[in-house]
């Protein structure tokens, strides 16, 4: 078990309830719930791995304010001052996450009733001059994109929580639907190596080539490092093994990496939760059989970036070269 679903079972065990989303259809269907006004005034937190896309699912919920916190807890109070009666997307929080500031303002702001009161209880010279109230009503809706739970698990008690995990096969599926023509090799390569490719990230495995690959560097090679790591090679080796226990499959594992059980138990725990099926994994999505041998659930993958009006995948928010590159995930 990773860090990030060691977060989220932490999360779950102090009595908030977490809902797990494998695929991008799912998180395409929150997204439009949300901003259609289903889900009322009921805050949304969305929690995954980075670089899966999910800035980037949201970017075209064109009535909404987009606001990329990266400073202060003061930062979110004084800009949703200008902003209480939005549909407001609040994205990039990892670094305010532990902050005590910003998750006592967070709480407040993660109720559901239809009106939260925020207030800032600390000395600041804007709200001494006047210009920003010390507390004000917020009126609009609340969505969260983050990569990672905030300090304090009260934030989320009465928030709809999400914990976006899709499977390496998932994620390839839907690079798929945003790859351009001449980034397809890279696709291809990609599939072949699967089960080489220790956790989904568009980022690693398909943007960074593609930058490569047009300035004329070896994309191959770049690849390659990752694939043919000592440790993932490893682990891969292990799993095909048939007929022995894991716990010999854990000295075996000590004995060719020097690492140390513990650790073969934590990656294993890992790499199963990405690779919860690797059948048919190099097949193209729109086939007529693709990962999960239905042709109705090919057909969603295809359509899994969909928005409501039913138009074609968007990039992640690292942008593919002669794209200008987004902040977030």
């Amino acid at each position: 078990m990773d860090r990030y679903e060691k977060a989220t079972r932490d999360l779950a065990n102090a009595g908030v309830t977490v809902h797990r989303i494998a695929t991008y259809r799912e998180l395409a269907e929150y997204r439009d719930d949300w901003a259609s006004g289903k889900l009322g005034a009921l805050p949304l937190y969305i929690c995954s791995r980075p670089q899966l896309g999910k800035s980037r699912h949201f970017s075209g919920i064109t009535d909404a304010v987009h606001l990329k916190i990266h400073a202060t807890a003061w930062g979110i109070y004084h800009r949703l001052w200008h902003h209480q009666n939005r549909q407001v997307i609040l994205d990039d929080l990892d670094s305010l996450l532990q902050d005590i500031a910003a998750n006592a303002l967070l709480k407040a702001l993660m109720d559901d009733s239809p009106r939260r009161r925020l207030t800032w209880t600390t000395d600041n010279a804007k709200i001494s001059r006047g210009e920003v109230p010390a507390s004000y009503e917020f009126e609009g809706r609340v969505a969260v994109l983050s990569n990672g739970w905030p300090r304090d698990p009260a934030v989320l008690a009465r928030a709809f929580s999400l914990w976006f995990a899709p499977s390496v096969v998932e994620v390839h599926a839907y690079a798929h639907t945003w790859l351009p023509e001449d980034a397809l090799p890279i696709w291809t390569y990609v599939g072949e190596r699967l089960e080489f490719v220790p956790a989904p990230d568009l980022n690693r495995w398909y943007v960074q080539p593609s930058r490569l690959a047009k300035i004329g560097r070896d994309w191959r090679r770049y690849l390659d490092g990752m694939l043919n790591a000592p440790e993932i090679r490893c682990l891969v080796d292990l799993e095909r093994k048939k007929g022995h226990t894991r716990r010999q499959k854990a000295v075996l594992w000590a004995r060719q990496t020097g690492e140390s059980a513990r650790t073969y138990y934590r990656k294993l725990s890992a790499y199963r939760a990405s690779h919860p099926v690797l059948e048919d994994s190099r097949k193209t999505p729109d086939r007529k059989v693709c990962q999960h041998g239905s042709e109705e659930l090919c057909q969603r993958r295809l359509e899994d970036a969909t928005g409501a009006g039913g138009s074609q995948a968007q990039p992640p928010a690292v942008m593919l070269p002669g794209q200008e590159a987004a902040a977030g995930d």
